[in-house]
């Protein structure tokens, strides 16, 4: 049981890791292509492509300066910077009333939101106008996130799988 418990935390971790690798080898890419303009002293080319990688970043962090968890800000972030390369549109909403689960601990939030969002950018890689909508609010009393997407829906017959440890409906469980 502890190990199936550890599992999803182990799989985080090695997103987390394969992530920021990716993240290290992209902003490397970007430095070289800085430090090559520099030398080849295009000034105007250099401080337009600068200027550019910033308007980006601005662009990618705008939107979750009110998550109150850093970690998750940045996983979302992170998200939404994925589905920018894959043309999948990237909408968040939050509500100001909700408390954003504050009894959760970062590690939690961090692996449900990184579930969920993975499986529906999965799901709408295969459609012609992809699109993700995360709406995080109030619903009478209850605190509620949303994560819609123009993916494939989940069948009916897998309802009663959605909160098994490991499963997934692409190939079964993990």
């Amino acid at each position: 049981m502890e190990k199936e418990m550890e599992a999803p935390y182990l799989d985080y971790l090695n997103d987390l890791a394969l992530n920021t690798s990716k993240i290290r080898h992209d902003a490397h890419n970007q430095y070289t292509a800085i430090k090559n303009l520099i030398s080849l002293g295009t000034k105007e080319e250099t401080l337009q492509y600068t200027n550019s990688l910033i308007d980006q970043a601005e662009e990618i962090a705008q939107g979750f300066q009110d998550v109150h968890s850093r970690p998750l800000a940045a996983l979302l972030m992170g998200k939404k910077s994925e589905c920018t390369p894959n043309s999948i549109e990237f909408e968040f909403q939050l509500s100001s009333t909700v408390s954003q689960f504050s009894g959760w601990k970062d590690i939690d939030m961090v692996t449900v939101f990184s579930n969920l969002l993975d499986n529906a950018i999965r799901s709408t890689m295969e459609v012609e106008h992809p699109k993700i909508v995360i709406k995080w609010g109030m619903e009478g009393n209850d605190e509620v996130v949303s994560v819609e997407n123009t993916g494939l829906s989940i069948q009916p017959e897998e309802f009663q799988h959605l909160f098994e440890l490991g499963f997934t409906r692409y190939g079964g469980k993990v």
